[in-house]
């Protein structure tokens, strides 16, 4: 019975990926990811965006560098641009709360938020 109960729970996902876009630095040597996942069922429901950087062509895991949430399940929109190849910028619509947020990584990757 306990095997069953764990199966049960563990095939249990209340959540989706609803939008993701990829975008790479000017010298191709980065890529931004961003996920926004949408979550369900009673006292849970919302999105997280989630955004992510990687090294372009590398087998590197991504980093995560931004989380953003909003529990209220509106539309989450996220503009990312680079400024440069070393300056990431992520604008949030409509100004989620902000759950992580890293403000230099890889090195010397910058990443703004507004």
């Amino acid at each position: 019975m306990l095997t069953g109960l764990a199966l049960l729970l563990g095939g249990c996902k209340d959540s989706e990926i609803v939008k993701k876009e990829e975008i790479k630095s000017p010298d191709g040597h980065w890529t931004a990811r961003m996920e926004i996942e949408q979550f369900g069922g009673p006292g849970t429901a919302g999105l997280q965006t989630h955004v992510y950087l990687v090294r372009t062509n590398t087998g590197d895991e991504p980093v995560e560098i931004l989380l953003l949430d909003d529990r209220s399940l509106n539309t989450a929109e996220v503009q990312m641009q680079w400024q440069d190849n070393r300056h990431l910028d992520v604008g949030r619509f409509p100004e989620s709360d902000i759950g992580f947020q890293v403000a230099k990584c890889c090195g010397d990757i910058e990443i703004s938020v507004h």
